[in-house]
């Protein structure tokens, strides 16, 4: 992906203070990685506490759909075939959860039929039909709908949004939104124009090698569910060497997004993307800086991709001998020792977004 277009997408979210976009292997550790990413972004509250039980929950109905139909694509085995996305936003007091995947044609009416009479119901009437297959015992269809929808409605409190795209003559991609909220939230905002840019930017996932991609403060919120789950998709890929790099240069990158992140609306917000293609793996990030942090940046990476590996080497020894390089801001050793373990050019662009803004857009292949 050009690093314009993860700017495109970091615009088009941003009144996302969390946007977590999945598009790699479905299976059920995942699931748990994903719920810690939340957690690691709600306050802790009794309110927010509540709320957070109830996301838990519709990310793992999600999900186990998803480990179900996402890995599987027109009767070939179940190998990780992408063609199934994840998404997890919070936008304001509004947290959207979302999922794409392939459906057979011929499921589609009845497919609609059950999540039209769930939207049809009323919370009293899902609540009795859930008591009446939970007491029967048989977690089968109910009234024309299965309990997973039924529960989904009822922990949201909201109608289960949805949405069908041709894919071929066989398959259409199934759209489902979730909207999870406090009670005194007006949330009808999410249900029109949000709900088409979720959709655009998780159609164009499916499309593209991206893997991953994560919005959010990188200041406050804990990288250790991402590092997992790019652990997860990679380690039966790459040998134990190149994982280590890999993960020094994610750490590497997103903590630089922390320390050097220009802060706009209270945060230090910032943008990763994870690509695959083969067996080679693409780390991208993207963040504001000020002009003066943009002009030291690019100083300093012209210098870093003008020397070669032993003069590097000599590079970082002096640093380590007298001391940072950049005292006053700057990436310092850390991409230097990036270059030199990667033996690659870092490849940057900084792009003028308003007179005293930039966004530093950074690309490392493995």
């Amino acid at each position: 992906m050009k690093a314009e277009g993860i700017y495109e997408i970091f615009n088009a979210l941003d009144d996302d203070s969390l946007s977590f976009v999945y598009n790699g292997t479905f299976s059920p550790g995942m699931t748990e990685k994903i719920i810690d990413l939340n957690d690691s972004s709600i306050e802790t509250n009794p309110l927010k506490n509540n709320i957070n039980r109830r996301i838990s929950f519709i990310i793992a109905e999600c999900f186990q759909n998803l480990i179900i139909h996402g890995n599987a694509f027109a009767g070939r085995p179940k190998q990780g075939v992408r063609n199934a996305v994840f998404s997890l936003r919070r936008v304001g007091e509004v947290y959207v959860i979302s999922s794409i995947n392939l459906v057979a044609k011929s499921a589609i009416e009845k497919l609609k039929s059950k999540l039209d009479y769930v939207n049809n119901l009323s919370h009293d009437e899902l609540k009795k039909i859930q008591l009446e297959v939970l007491s029967d015992g048989i977690l089968t269809d109910k009234g024309g709908a299965s309990l997973g929808l039924i529960e989904m409605a009822l922990k949201s409190g909201n109608k289960l949004e949805y949405h069908f795209e041709p894919f071929n003559t066989r398959y259409h991609h199934f759209y489902l939104q979730v909207l999870v909220h406090a009670p005194v939230v007006d949330a009808d905002f999410v249900l029109t124009e949000e709900f088409n840019i979720i959709n655009k930017v998780s159609y164009h996932l499916l499309k593209s090698n991206i893997l991953l991609l994560l919005k959010s403060d990188f200041a406050t919120h804990s990288i250790v569910p991402v590092i997992s789950m790019v652990e997860e998709n990679i380690s039966h890929i790459f040998e134990r060497g190149k994982r280590k790099k890999v993960f020094h240069i994610l750490v590497e990158l997103l903590q630089n997004i922390a320390k050097y992140s220009l802060q706009r609306k209270e945060h230090k917000e910032g943008i990763l993307a994870i690509t695959r293609k083969g067996k080679q793996l693409g780390v991208l990030t993207g963040n504001y800086v000020s002009p003066n942090a943009a002009e030291k940046l690019r100083l300093h990476i012209e210098k870093i991709n003008s020397l070669s590996k032993p003069e590097l080497n000599e590079w970082c020894k002096v640093i380590l001998q007298h001391g940072p390089i950049n005292p006053g801001g700057g990436a310092g050793i850390g991409l230097i020792d990036i270059a030199r373990e990667n033996n690659r050019k870092l490849d940057f662009e900084l792009l003028q977004i308003e007179k005293d803004v930039y966004f530093f857009l950074l690309s490392i292949d493995v």
